[in-house]
């Protein structure tokens, strides 16, 4: 039996779609940078770190705004959301 996965924006609650575009921040150990690719190339790489899945560029201004804030109020750029995920 296959197992079908629920991707939601972590921002505004949409459901992703197959022909969605949709994007990932990826945050690692570093807690001043965070890394933003698609979601089809963090799909391809088995990516394990805390990432915020997003539906729209809006989301992901939305997102990046979030850090930038929070890097200057010295909170190290943290984002709210970032869980783990795998592909298993």
């Amino acid at each position: 039996m296959a197992v079908l996965k629920t991707y939601v924006c972590d921002c505004c609650g949409a459901i992703k779609k197959e022909s969605n575009a949709w994007y990932v921040i990826i945050t690692t150990d570093y807690p001043e940078s965070l890394t933003l690719t698609t979601f089809e190339a963090a799909k391809r790489r088995g990516i394990g770190y805390p990432r915020v899945d997003l539906c729209s560029r809006q989301c992901v201004a939305k997102r990046v705004e979030q850090f930038l804030e929070a890097a200057s109020e010295g909170q190290h750029g943290r984002i709210d959301k970032a869980k783990e995920f795998s592909n298993g």
